[in-house]
């Protein structure tokens, strides 16, 4: 039916094993005769490439072998992986480039084959049933019966024969599985769930799916995001700048980031006022400029959403809304930008303090006591005036000169406010008897 395909190579189906789609018009496929070789085929250009993988994976031994029990009895692709079991050997490696991700074993005997179905490797014994996750081959689930023959699949149900009958069980929905993977923590299954499979697996109602106000892309992201967040969170100590690229990449609430910060950081921030600043390790250092590129992030990203709660806009390749930050529990722009310039402001103390003023000079929603106090005791008055000046509060900024004997800074100040559309000019005659000598 499709005009576009070019029928060049005959694919004798006895010749081959395990025929996997990579995409629509490629596929892969073991050959049941050059033991190890691997055919890939684009069906639309009749390219074939034949791959060694005993040459490809440096092995000393053949990997697949078709005698006795040590075969190869699965294979499978996703995420630009493939994915063989190997008589009790769960080997992953990265395709085209054939780099090894994972290899594992099990000592178990009485092996007899292994299926995989999406998400799932399903290990036959003589008298059990494993079932594992294709991701990181972790077990979920043991069936237990005499003389197993083989098992099928049909719909929502999983088929087993045995020597004397055949058992039925009905496999758990995807919602199901992802609410499990939820209580388990097992954030790497449940991306792996949403990344591969249509999100209208994951929407109860069938209904919904035809209702145009659903946007499944943005819905897809939403629950990938939940994962990925809870995935960065579970990584800040192991690997913080890869946590930081999933805070970003997927949007996380500045409480949630801050909230979470490594103990060191939680530390360093605790206070009210500072009075000094430390000297900090390189790699303290490293990890606040980090925080600093999440934050200007975040807060770019939030503030067109204050000025027109509607916006939206591309991030990604994807349609980025407000529904996607309040998709979390009691999110509020307001409190996300109070925390966000606050950091903010702590940040630029510790790393960077030539920031402060260009960061004060603009719209922000620091917390005031913060500001005013720090700035006092480090002797930042040009920075403390600015801040006074960007809320409007210029008697404040007045009387911090004059405080501090800085005559030529109230000059340069008066003669700001005097160029101002709404300069406060009570005010500026007001404080003129302290310039005129």
């Amino acid at each position: 039916s499709n005009s576009d395909y070019i029928d060049r190579y005959n694919l004798y189906i006895t010749e081959v094993k395990f025929i996997q789609f990579l995409k629509n018009n490629e596929l892969v496929c073991m050959s049941s005769t050059n033991e190890n070789d691997l055919i890939h085929i684009n069906l639309k250009s009749a390219k074939v490439k034949h791959h060694n993988l005993q040459k490809y994976l440096n092995l000393k031994k053949k990997i697949i072998s078709y005698k006795n029990y040590n075969q190869l009895s699965s294979l499978s692709y996703f995420n630009n992986q493939l994915i063989f079991v190997e008589y009790i050997k769960f080997i992953n490696i990265s395709y085209p480039k054939f780099k090894s991700n994972l290899s594992i074993e099990i000592e178990q005997s009485n092996f007899k084959y292994s299926q995989i179905h999406f998400p799932f490797i399903f290990i036959i014994y003589d008298s059990f049933i494993e079932v594992r996750s294709i991701q990181n081959f972790q077990l979920f689930q043991t069936i237990k019966l005499n003389s197993i023959i083989q098992l099928d699949f049909s719909d929502d149900l999983l088929f087993i024969i045995t020597k004397d009958k055949v058992l039925s069980y009905d496999l758990l929905n995807y919602n199901k599985i992802l609410a499990k993977l939820d209580e388990l923590n097992d954030f790497d299954n449940a991306i792996l769930l949403l990344e591969n499979l249509n999100i209208t697996k994951f929407i109860n109602n069938s209904k919904d799916t035809k209702n145009d106000k659903i946007n499944l892309k943005q819905l897809k992201f939403i629950k990938i995001r939940k994962f990925k967040l809870q995935k960065a969170i579970s990584l800040i100590n192991e690997d913080f700048d890869q946590a930081f690229d999933l805070f970003i990449e997927y949007l996380a609430s500045p409480n949630k980031v801050i909230d979470n910060l490594p103990e060191n950081l939680q530390t360093l921030f605790d206070f009210d006022r500072i009075e000094y600043i430390p000297d900090l390790s390189p790699l303290i250092r490293h990890q606040i400029n980090r925080l600093i590129n999440y934050l200007t992030d975040s807060r770019r990203k939030i503030i067109k959403f204050q000025e027109n709660k509607d916006a939206v806009f591309t991030y990604n390749n994807l349609e980025i809304s407000l529904s996607i930050y309040q998709s979390d529990e009691n999110f509020s722009i307001m409190e996300c930008l109070k925390l966000i310039d606050t950091y903010l402001f702590k940040c630029y103390l510790f790393v960077n303090i030539k920031m402060i003023n260009p960061f004060l000079r603009i719209q922000n929603y620091c917390d005031f006591q913060l500001v005013e106090n720090s700035c006092q005791s480090l002797d930042l008055y040009d920075q403390l005036s600015t801040f006074y000046y960007t809320r409007k509060d210029y008697q404040s900024s007045i009387s911090l000169l004059i405080r501090s004997n800085k005559i030529n800074e109230l000059v340069l100040f008066l003669q700001k406010l005097i160029q101002n559309d709404d300069s406060p000019i009570n005010l500026i005659f007001d404080n003129l008897k302290y310039i005129i000598v």
